[in-house]
């Protein structure tokens, strides 16, 4: 009886990880209370191993994010030192008074020396579909794939940019650049590093049409 009674005094807790707040101590008694929403809290938790940043980013530039895109995350802790990310979602509900649509980046390769609440800057990469390649001379220079293109007779061509917010299409006139490499074709404006535009046949597409993305192209 004495091991039973002992046994119901403790508290395993459901994951390993770093004790962030204990509410409590040994020996005191802890009750839950209906008017207390934090009462049945003993302890707040972290896992070190698997850490996320939570980036507010300006709604002019969210819409150029998606989820898997890659990121680098900076911490002042570490000035020296860059961490690779990965965006795990969009919250979708945007921040009005801040302008702003919260994402949440998944950090690759955390060290034990971050902490929860720390403060960081990230960086996102541009996605598969349109990459950014290294031209000669040393600047940079927005490639995609030649069957992304409807192109007109004045140097203009057509794309279609998938909305990450709500996965629906969005027609678009882009410049074209005058380098080429292979099949990939130069933008010239238009079109930013990071969007994901439509690979293929065209034709007949509709701008506001809701698409199931799926990952394609390398870099050139």
């Amino acid at each position: 009886i004495a091991d039973l009674a002992l046994s119901r005094t403790r508290i395993h807790a459901p994951m390993d990880g770093v004790i962030m707040r204990l509410h409590t101590r040994v020996g005191r008694k802890h009750m839950i209370a209906g008017d207390n929403p934090d009462s049945p809290t003993l302890a707040e938790m972290y896992d070190p191993n698997h850490l996320q940043v939570r980036v507010d980013v300006p709604l002019q530039d969210a819409g150029k994010l998606r989820v898997g895109q890659k990121a680098k995350v900076k911490l002042d802790l570490f000035p020296d030192r860059e961490f690779s990310g990965e965006v795990t979602s969009l919250v979708g509900i945007a921040d009005i008074q801040r302008n702003t649509l919260q994402a949440k980046v998944r950090l690759l390769q955390p060290v034990a020396e971050m902490r929860p609440e720390m403060l960081v800057r990230v960086e996102f990469y541009g996605s598969a579909t349109a990459r950014t390649g290294t031209a000669v001379g040393g600047g940079k220079k927005l490639f995609i794939h030649k069957d992304c293109l409807q192109s007109n007779a004045d140097k203009t061509a057509t794309v279609f940019v998938v909305n990450p917010l709500d996965q629906k299409l969005e027609q678009r006139a882009v410049q074209l650049g005058a380098a080429k490499r292979e099949d990939w074709q130069e933008i010239a404006a238009g079109l930013n590093a990071g969007e994901k535009v439509v690979v293929g046949t065209i034709q007949g597409l509709q701008p506001g049409r809701r698409v199931e993305p799926k990952q394609e192209g390398t870099q050139p």
